[in-house]
């Protein structure tokens, strides 16, 4: 069993974050909720002899993005046992860049006034590849800031699968100098029945072992073991391929339906507004294709295509779907297909 356990390292997951240690769970907000307990023991010297009386004194502040998954700061507070006043959500631009992204002006003078008021900024959550639209965070600004306040950089997203390819954006690549991320490698690559795992970087074991990131059961450090079988079969060039894939599916259907480089958000999870009636149809005819229709507080009603997470494990439906887009498309009159292009429904 010893044996086993040992062959079963995070060596073959890094996805270029070095040096880093690895914790698996199954619930993708978990590896999120035990970086958060390593931290209050880090920057909480007494937390494990007098708890919560030592958040009282100084209350620890979250940072989230506005733009974050639905629920995520009050699962958070929730498990943690902290009110709802130690989360902040953090706006997005309004005037400058994408209005998918933080606002890194904004959360600066945000962190200022929380450590005027006698508080302790202890983490941040960014996005590479927001839930909604995909938008990848200005994460090298956001790791600059955190310094700065000595805060911890949690980054997760659809994004992060993209680190596995040769060539990454300079926009994802800035990920790998963050404090943790969640890999979400199941959904990515289609393979049921495996962990998410969480790597992260962190000096001293015992914190970790007090946060549950780590374990000296032998049945916890197997928890991996359906992941490191999947990624053994699949090899380097299976991972690749599938991630290719869904950049495959995503350039047919930005030609098919035209849209520019400043309407797509993201290479592999992007929104277009296409009509409701197209979207719709869609996904009656192909349910398996991920197409859904979505509203985001700018744009409004959209139709979302995400390809890294459909096609690795739907591959056959998702190449129906863009024949189906591509026949609609190519069916439609000129004025229609303007009106399909408009950012509005």
């Amino acid at each position: 069993m010893n044996g086993l356990c040992s062959r079963v390292t995070p060596d073959r997951f890094s996805y270029r974050y070095e040096n880093g240690s690895a914790y698996y769970h199954e619930d993708d907000r978990e590896g999120l909720l035990k970086i958060c307990r390593l931290v209050i023991h880090t920057c909480y010297e007494d937390y494990t002899v007098e708890g919560f009386n030592v958040l009282c004194a100084k209350q620890p502040v979250i940072y989230i993005s506005s733009a974050a998954r639905t629920g995520l700061g009050q699962v958070l507070c929730n498990q943690l046992g902290l009110p709802l006043s130690c989360m902040c959500r953090v706006p997005c631009n309004t005037m400058f860049g994408s209005q998918h992204q933080m606002d890194v002006a904004l959360l600066d003078r945000l962190i200022k006034d929380d450590v005027e008021c006698g508080k302790l900024p202890l983490l941040l959550v960014a996005n590479a590849g927001t839930p909604g639209a995909g938008h990848t965070d200005k994460l090298g600004r956001l790791k600059e800031l955190c310094e700065q306040y000595n805060m911890w950089l949690h980054v997760e997203g659809v994004n992060l699968a993209t680190l596995a390819l040769g060539y990454v954006s300079s926009s994802v690549l800035a990920a790998t100098k963050c404090d943790s991320m969640t890999l979400t490698l199941g959904s990515w690559l289609g393979l049921p029945a495996v962990p998410a795992v969480t790597l992260y970087k962190h000096e001293d074991p015992s914190l970790s072992l007090a946060a549950g990131l780590t374990s000296s059961q032998p049945v916890e450090k197997l928890r991996a073991l359906p992941l490191w079988l999947s990624l053994q079969y699949l090899g380097h060039d299976g991972i690749v391929e599938r991630i290719k894939h869904a950049s495959q599916l995503f350039s047919c259907t930005k030609s098919v339906i035209g849209v520019g480089d400043s309407e797509v958000t993201s290479v592999h999870s992007f929104t277009c507004a296409l009509s409701l009636q197209l979207g719709e149809q869609l996904a009656q005819l192909v349910p398996a294709s991920g197409i859904d229709v979505v509203e985001l507080e700018d744009e409004g009603t959209c139709v979302r295509f995400s390809p890294l997470m459909t096609s690795a494990g739907n591959i056959p439906q998702t190449g129906i779907c863009y024949k189906i887009m591509a026949h609609t498309v190519c069916d439609l009159t000129t004025s229609a297909k303007t009106d399909l292009y408009q950012l509005y429904l």
